[in-house]
C-alpha cells in the first residue's frame, strides 16, 4: 500500500500473462470443440465413400480441353460388392450428387440436387419440418416427388406453403412432398449449413430416369461429359465394429478395383483423432507461449520482493528483537508475495474473458471458456508468487537480528 504504482507494476506481468493464457485457452478450446462437433455430425461410426476425378484429368492441360466422356468414381456393382464383404454393416445408403435449374412460378434458382435412398434421412440426420421423407414406395414406382431443404423452400414460395405444390427441375415437374428443418451444423462430407439448406432430395430412380447419369460441364474451348452412378456412399457399421480397420478394408479393395484413384475413403472416427492430436499441440504451444508472459512476471515480481527485503531490513531486525521466529518472517514476506500475484491473476483472469469475448464478437471466431482454464490459470498465478517469492523470503527469514537492526 506504501509503494502502489510500484506494486501495479509488479503485478502487470501476472495480469497479462494470466489474461494470455485465459483467452488463448479460449479460442483453442473453442476451435476444438467446432472441429469435432463438425466431425462428429458426420458420425464416427460411418466411412464415407466419395467419387472423385481421378488426378490425370485435374492436371490435363488446359490447351488439350475438348469433348470428352469421362467416366468415373463409384458404380452400383462397387456398392453391392461392398455391401457383400464388409461385414457388421448396420446401413448402407447411396447418394449422387447433381446441379441443376429448379423454378417455381417466377422464382428460380442452381440448387443442388441429391438423388438417394429413404434411409438417407437418419445417415445425414435430416429433420422434416413439414410433410414427409423420401419413401420406398417413391423409389420403387420412380415417383415424381421431392423434399426441399428450409432456405431453398423459403426462397421458392416465399408467401406460399410448398406442400403439395410443383417444382420444375430442368424440364421435369416435382411435387413438393416435404420440407426439412433448418440445418445448424457441418453436415457429411464437409458441406455446410447453408448448402444443406439449399438442397433438394429425390428418388434416385427418378433421378436416373429424369436426368440419366451423364453430367455435362462448360468449359473454354469446349465442355466435357462425365458419367457418375454414386457421388456418395454412406456406410454405418455397428457399435462393437472397429471402424478403423474396416476403413482399411474398404481402402484395399477401392485401391483394387479403382487403380486411378478415383475414390476416397473418409473415416470421420481418423479425422477425430487427427484434430485432437493437432489440437494438444496447438494447445501445448500457444499455453507456452503465454507462460513467457507469466515468467516474465514471476521475475518482475522477484525482483521487487528483494527490494522490499533490502528496504525492511531493520523492520525485520525489530521483529526478530521482540520475539518474531524465522517462520514468521518467511510467511510474511512470501503471504505478501502470493497476495500480489493472486490479486495480478484474478485481474488478469477478467481481462482474459473480456478479450475472449471481444475476439468471439468482432472476428467471429468460436470460443469456450471452461471451468479448469479458469482454475489453472488461477492456480498457476498462485503457484508463481509461491516460486518467486520464496528466495526473497528465505533471504529476509535467514537475516540476524543484531546486523538487520544495525543496517541503516
Amino acid at each position: 500500500a506504501h509503494h502502489k504504482l510500484r506494486s501495479l507494476l509488479t503485478m502487470l506481468g501476472m495480469v497479462f500473462g494470466v489474461g494470455a493464457v485465459i483467452a488463448m485457452l479460449a479460442i483453442s478450446e473453442g476451435a476444438r470443440a467446432e472441429a469435432i462437433s463438425a466431425i462428429r455430425q458426420m458420425g464416427i461410426d460411418k466411412i464415407l465413400i466419395k467419387s472423385v476425378k481421378p488426378p490425370e484429368v485435374l492436371n490435363k492441360d488446359e490447351k488439350d480441353k475438348r469433348e470428352r466422356i469421362l467416366s468415373h468414381g463409384l458404380t452400383f456393382a462397387d456398392c453391392d460388392h461392398l455391401r457383400a464383404i464388409c461385414a457388421g454393416l448396420d446401413g448402407q445408403v447411396a447418394a449422387r450428387e447433381v446441379r441443376k435449374k429448379v423454378r417455381a412460378g417466377t422464382q428460380q434458382l442452381d440448387a443442388r440436387i441429391i438423388a438417394t435412398d429413404p434411409g438417407y434421412r437418419e445417415v445425414g440426420r435430416l429433420v422434416v419440418a413439414r410433410g414427409r421423407f423420401l419413401a420406398d414406395l417413391d423409389t420403387d414406382r420412380r415417383q415424381a416427388v421431392a423434399v426441399l431443404g428450409s432456405d431453398l423452400a423459403r426462397r421458392l414460395f416465399p408467401l406460399d406453403d410448398p406442400l403439395g405444390k410443383d417444382v420444375r427441375i430442368a424440364d421435369q415437374w416435382m411435387r413438393v412432398i416435404g420440407v426439412l428443418a433448418p440445418k445448424r451444423t457441418t453436415g457429411m462430407g464437409g458441406l455446410s449449413a447453408d448448402e444443406l439448406n439449399r438442397t433438394i432430395y429425390l428418388p434416385e430412380s427418378t433421378a436416373r430416369t429424369c436426368f440419366g447419369l451423364r453430367h455435362v460441364q462448360m468449359e473454354a474451348g469446349g465442355h466435357q461429359i462425365s458419367r457418375v452412378e454414386v457421388t456418395q456412399l454412406v456406410q454405418r457399421y455397428r457399435d462393437d465394429v472397429d471402424v478403423i480397420t474396416a476403413g482399411a478394408l474398404v481402402r484395399s479393395v477401392i485401391a483394387r478395383s479403382h487403380p486411378q484413384r478415383d475414390i476416397e475413403v473418409v473415416v470421420p472416427l481418423e479425422l477425430l483423432e487427427q484434430q485432437r492430436k493437432t489440437q494438444r499441440i496447438f494447445t501445448t504451444v500457444m499455453f507456452s507461449i503465454a507462460s513467457i508472459s507469466l515468467l516474465v512476471g514471476g521475475i518482475g515480481i522477484m525482483n521487487i520482493m528483494l527490494a522490499n527485503v533490502l528496504e525492511r531490513t531493520r523492520e525485520i531486525g525489530i521483529r526478530r528483537a521482540v520475539g518474531a521466529r524465522r517462520r514468521d518472517i518467511l510467511l510474511q514476506f512470501l503471504s505478501e508475495t502470493v497476495a500480489m500475484s493472486a490479486v495480478g491473476g484474478l485481474v488478469g483472469l477478467g481481462l482474459g474473458l473480456v478479450g475472449a469475448l471481444l475476439v468471439a464478437g468482432l472476428a467471429d471466431w468460436p470460443i469456450l471458456i471452461t471451468p479448469w482454464s479458469i482454475m489453472l490459470s488461477v492456480g498457476i498465478s498462485i503457484l508463481v508468487g509461491v516460486v518467486f517469492g520464496l528466495s526473497p523470503a528465505i533471504q529476509a527469514a535467514r537475516l540476524q537480528p543484531v546486523e538487520a537492526l544495525r543496517h541503516a
